[in-house]
């Protein structure tokens, strides 16, 4: 460290070609002390709708599974800074023979709300083309996170009205990429 520290404040004795490596370092390693440091996951719901299935099924553990997932990472959510939606993508996973893709979906809109907090939208798609079995939403831009997962009881809900019921059950994955800043002190 001695010779780290006489090579930063002795310019004399060493030109900048010499201490520039060194102070690099101690940035480095000053830097890696604390700070943030960045997690992505993804959370992924699997829903079914369809035959005797009417609406869009909420997801009221998103929360509990957002949690699990952050654990899951060795990350305390009382550790976190940040959190914000990155994408989110809708694909059908399953048919029941009938219904081969995702235009019996009129509209996908996601909202976000948890205890004491508004409603807000997620993500969302306008429609679904005929054809259509993945789609990725727009994200609603620079939405905060922590706040719905701090006040707790988070819920992700669909506003997804049907062009037709399908007849048959289809099964949907829903991945939500999350990139979370963590503090690491």
């Amino acid at each position: 460290m001695k010779a780290i520290f006489s090579t930063l404040v002795c310019p004399a004795r060493f030109p900048l070609r010499r201490r520039l490596p060194p102070l690099i370092l101690l940035i480095a390693l000053i830097g890696a002390g604390c700070g943030l440091d960045v997690v992505e996951l993804n959370v992924k719901e699997e829903v079914m709708v369809g035959g005797t299935s009417m609406v869009f099924p909420e997801m009221g553990n998103f929360g509990a599974t957002l949690e699990k997932s952050l654990t899951d990472k060795d990350v305390d959510p009382s550790d976190v800074d940040s959190m914000k939606l990155l994408s989110c993508t809708i694909e059908m996973i399953g048919q029941g023979g009938l219904t081969n893709d995702l235009s019996f979906l009129q509209k996908l809109d996601f909202y976000v709300a948890a205890t004491g907090m508004n409603r807000t939208l997620l993500a969302s798609q306008p429609s679904f083309p005929k054809g259509t079995r993945q789609a990725d939403l727009t994200v609603t831009e620079d939405l905060e996170l922590k706040p719905y997962i701090e006040a707790g009881d988070m819920k992700i809900s669909p506003d997804a009205p049907f062009v037709f019921v399908p007849p048959d059950l289809v099964s949907m994955e829903i991945v939500f990429r999350i990139r979370v800043d963590v503090n690491v002190i």
